[in-house]
């Protein structure tokens, strides 16, 4: 694989280090998962949207987010397809604990603000990373050879 190096001049003494396409891959990881959780965090203690005419009120989409946001870190994090193991392959338990601690606390912050906290949207949270989880561990058995 030959390396992509960057267009910009780097301060480097030796030169510009060589972008790989595994480094690409990585730091595109990274940055969706950053922008996942900053728009979770953004839409959970901002103004409520108006998700309640939906059938099953805002359910869906805080499930569907915490899938997103899980799937995401465990593939920056542990391990995805093409790059195999990532910087923590072992760290997809505390990860996940993590991101349910955050959808539960920040059903609890809300309370300090104008929103309401909601204790199913807390467990919709932990639900949507269960299956983001389920989901991750699905695809690397069947791409982990």
């Amino acid at each position: 694989m030959e390396p992509i190096l960057p267009d910009r001049a780097c301060s480097d003494p030796e030169g510009p280090r060589p972008l790989t396409r595994l480094s690409v891959l990585n730091a595109g990881l990274w940055m969706i998962a950053f922008v996942i959780m900053a728009v979770v965090l953004g839409l959970s203690l901002g103004p409520e949207p108006p998700l309640e005419s939906l059938p099953f009120g805002d359910n869906v989409p805080h499930a569907i987010a915490y899938v997103g946001l899980s799937s995401s870190y465990l593939l920056a994090a542990v391990w995805a397809p093409v790059r195999g193991p990532g910087r923590w392959p072992s760290a997809a338990s505390p990860i996940l604990l993590g991101l349910a601690g955050f959808g539960i606390g920040l059903e609890i912050l809300q309370g300090f603000t104008e929103r309401t906290p909601d204790h199913v949207d807390a467990l919709t949270n932990t639900a949507g990373v269960a299956i983001g989880a389920v989901g991750w561990l699905l695809l690397r058995r069947r791409l982990d050879v």
